[in-house]
C-alpha cells in the first residue's frame, strides 16, 4: 500500500483548493493561468508536476513560493496562508524555489559568496555559515569552483549552484521549476540522486530551524523530537523524472488533468498524447516490444523494473525480424548525409583552436584546448559533451561572439559583410529586442536593405520555415509567446538573414513533447533547404534522430568525431565519454547484446 492510498492518515502540508490566478494584458483584461485547481500534498512527500507549455506549472511554483498571490481560492502551506503578510514572511523562510533559468537567481560575484548569501540573510553565526558552504559545495560537486565567478560557469553548473545555495538553507519545502533542464544526463542523474538523499534526512542545524520557525517555541527554541522532512514539488518536462516521484499531478490549461502514482498516470497514453505529452520512453519501448511478441510483465516505470520484467530471449532471432521489432516501423529515410558527399566545401575550419576565460581571481581557465574541426556544406552535426566541456564556448567562437586565445578560425565561403553564421542562444528571449514578431524578424532584413513587398515575402518565408503562420503571428508580442513559439521565432529571425550555418545551443530545453516535435520538424525542413546545422544538445534522442555526424567534446577537447556510416558505434562512444544513455537506449543495447539488430538512426520512440 502506497503512502498516497493512506493520504488521509498523513497531515497534508500543502492544500490547494479551487485555486484561480490570472495575469493581465496591456489593456488590463484578465489572462487566466490557473483555473480552479485543487490537490493536496502530504508532509515529507515527493510530488512531480508535469504538463504542456502554458499549462500553469511555473505560475503554480510562484504561488507556492509566495511570489504570486491567488486571484481566488485557497492555498495553505503548513497551515500558512501566503496572502497574510505576517504568515507570508514566515512562509518565505520555509520555502526554497529553484527557477528554470539559474541566471534569474544568482546574485554574487563568486560561487562561495552565492552559497553564503542566503545563510547570512538567515542571521547564522560565521561558523555555521562556513559549515553550510562546505556542505553545499561538496554535496553538489562545486568545490573546485569555490572562488570562480558564477558568470563563468556553464548552464548546468549554474543550476547546480542555484540548487546548492537554496539547499544550504535547508528549506522545509522545496519547489523545483524544471531544475535539470540545463544538465547533461550524468548531471541530471547526480542532481536527482542528491535530492533523493537530502529529502530523506532530518534538518541538520538546530539554529536554522530556530530562525525559520520562531512560532514553534519560546525565544526560538524548537522541539526537534520529530524533525520535519523535506517536502518536494518537482516541476519537470521529463516523464522519466516524474517516475521517481511518489505521486504525479498532470496539469492542462490551468487545471488538474490527471493525478495518481506514476504507473497509474502513465498508463493513460492516449489522454496524455491528446494534450501533447508522452509517456516515458521505456513505456513506448515496452509497447513496441509487446507488439513483437515479447512477454513484458507489469507496467514498469523505471529502468531497473523494466529490466527485471523483460524476459530474455534464449535464441538469437532472425535478423530481419529483429530489425522490424526494434526499429520504428514507417521511419523516414534521413535526407542528410548525401549532401555532404556531393559538396565537400567547408563552411568553417578550426585549427588548433584554444580559448581561456579568466575567473574572478584573474587566473586563466582553459575551456577549449587545440580543437581541430571543420563543418562542410549540407552537414547536420550533433555536438555533445558533459556539462562544462566547452560546447557553448565553441558555439560562441564559431559565431564570432568570442575570439580564440590561440589557433585559427577560417570561413572558406565568406560573403560580403562576413561569414553568414546564425546562432540560437539557450534562452531565445535574450535575442529579442523588438516588441512584435514581425518587427523582430524584419530588423535584420531592414539592415540588409529589404523593404516593401520584398521585406514582407522574406518575413513570411522565414516564418513558414519554422511552421508558423504569418497571419497569426506577425503582430503578436514576442514575450507573450510560449517557450516553443519563442524558440521558433528566434530561429526565424536568424533564418531571415539566410545563414549558411545555423548553430543551436540546447534548443529543446524546457519544451514539452509537442513543441519538441514541431521544432524537430522545423530543423529537418531547414536542413533540407540547404542550411548546414550544428546542434548542441543534451537530448541524445534528438541527436541520434536528427544528425548525420556526432562530435563529442570532453574537458575542452574533441574525443570522437563519428560519421553516420559509423552510427552503430555512437552509443559506445557516448558511454566512453562519461555521459549516460537514456534508459531506453541502454535497454536497446542490452537487447542488441542478446542478438537483436538495433538501428539507432531509424529508431524514434
Amino acid at each position: 500500500m502506497t503512502p498516497f492510498l493512506l493520504e488521509l492518515i498523513f497531515r497534508s502540508v500543502i492544500e490547494v483548493t479551487d485555486l484561480h490566478f490570472s495575469y493581465k494584458d496591456e489593456a488590463g483584461s484578465p489572462l487566466p493561468a490557473i483555473r480552479g485547481m485543487s490537490f493536496s500534498i502530504p508532509e515529507g512527500s515527493y510530488i512531480a508536476i508535469i504538463g504542456p507549455n502554458g499549462s500553469g506549472k511555473s505560475t503554480l511554483a510562484r504561488l507556492l513560493a509566495g511570489i504570486l498571490f491567488a486571484t481566488s481560492g485557497e492555498l495553505k502551506i503548513g497551515g500558512l496562508n501566503p496572502k497574510s503578510p505576517q504568515q507570508r514572511e514566515r512562509l518565505r523562510t520555509l520555502v526554497g524555489l529553484i527557477f528554470q533559468n539559474p541566471d534569474n537567481q544568482l546574485v554574487s560575484v563568486t560561487v562561495e559568496r552565492e552559497v553564503a548569501f542566503g545563510l547570512e540573510n538567515l542571521g547564522l553565526p560565521p561558523e555555521e555559515i562556513k559549515e553550510g558552504i562546505d556542505w553545499a559545495l561538496g554535496e553538489f560537486n562545486l568545490e573546485r569552483y569555490r572562488f570562480h565567478s558564477p558568470n563563468k560557469l556553464s548552464g548546468g553548473e549554474k543550476q547546480r549552484l542555484a540548487i546548492a545555495s537554496v539547499m544550504a538553507m535547508e528549506p522545509a519545502y522545496l519547489i523545483l521549476d524544471e531544475p535539470t533542464s540545463f544538465l547533461d544526463p550524468t548531471g541530471r542523474a547526480e542532481i536527482l540522486s542528491v535530492l533523493d538523499r537530502i529529502g530523506s534526512r532530518p534538518v541538520r542545524r538546530c539554529s536554522v530551524q530556530a530562525k525559520r520557525e520562531p512560532f514553534h517555541g519560546p525565544q526560538g527554541k524548537v522541539n526537534l523530537g520529530s524533525p520535519r522532512k523535506l517536502t518536494t514539488v518537482h516541476i519537470t518536462q521529463f516523464p522519466e523524472e516524474a517516475c521517481l516521484a511518489q505521486k504525479v499531478v498532470v496539469l492542462n490549461e490551468g487545471k488538474v488533468f490527471l493525478e495518481g502514482s506514476p504507473p497509474e498516470v502513465f498508463s493513460h497514453i492516449e489522454p496524455l498524447e491528446s494534450i501533447g505529452l508522452r509517456p516515458p520512453q521505456l513505456g513506448r519501448l515496452q509497447q513496441m516490444l509487446k507488439e513483437q511478441g515479447l512477454r513484458i510483465m507489469g507496467e514498469p516505470c523505471r529502468a531497473e523494473e523494466f529490466r527485471h520484467s523483460l524476459v530474455s530471449l534464449q535464441k538469437k532471432p532472425n535478423r530481419a525480424e529483429s530489425r522490424m521489432a526494434i526499429r520504428k516501423r514507417g521511419a523516414k529515410e534521413k535526407p542528410s548525409g548525401l549532401r555532404k558527399d556531393k559538396n565537400p566545401d567547408k563552411i568553417a575550419s578550426l585549427e588548433e583552436l584554444s580559448f581561456r576565460y579568466r575567473d574572478f581571481a584573474s587566473k586563466p581557465k582553459e575551456v577549449l584546448s587545440e580543437v581541430n574541426l571543420s563543418i562542410s556544406v549540407g552537414e547536420f552535426v550533433g555536438l555533445i559533451g558533459p556539462t562544462g566541456s566547452g560546447k557553448t564556448t565553441l558555439a560562441n567562437l564559431i559565431s564570432g561572439l568570442l575570439k580564440p586565445t590561440s589557433g585559427k578560425l577560417t570561413f572558406s565561403r565568406e560573403k560580403e559583410g562576413g561569414p553568414r553564421v546564425g546562432l540560437i542562444l539557450q534562452f531565445p528571449e535574450r535575442q529579442f529586442f523588438c516588441e512584435t514578431v514581425s518587427e523582430d524578424i524584419a530588423y535584420g532584413l531592414k539592415n540588409r536593405g529589404y523593404s516593401g513587398g520584398e521585406l514582407k515575402r522574406e518575413l513570411e518565408r522565414s516564418l513558414q520555415l519554422v511552421d508558423l503562420e504569418a497571419e497569426a503571428f506577425t503582430h503578436r508580442q514576442v514575450h507573450a509567446l510560449s517557450g516553443g513559439e519563442q524558440r521558433r521565432v528566434a530561429i526565424a529571425s536568424i533564418l531571415a538573414m539566410k545563414p549558411e550555418l545555423l548553430i543551436l545551443d540546447e534548443p529543446f530545453i524546457a519544451l514539452d513533447p509537442e513543441a519538441t516535435v514541431k521544432l524537430k520538424q522545423s530543423l529537418r525542413r531547414i536542413h533540407e533547404g540547404g542550411t548546414s546545422i550544428l546542434l548542441i544538445s543534451h537530448d541524445l534522442e534528438a541527436i541520434f534522430e536528427l544528425t548525420d555526424r556526432l562530435i563529442i567534446l570532453k574537458e575542452g577537447r574533441i574525443t570522437d568525431d563519428l560519421p553516420s556510416t559509423d552510427r552503430e558505434s555512437w552509443p559506445e562512444a557516448v558511454l566512453k565519454s562519461g555521459l549516460v544513455l537514456p534508459d531506453h537506449l541502454t535497454l536497446l543495447r542490452n537487447l542488441e547484446d542478446q542478438g537483436w539488430e538495433v538501428n539507432y538512426g531509424d529508431l524514434t520512440l
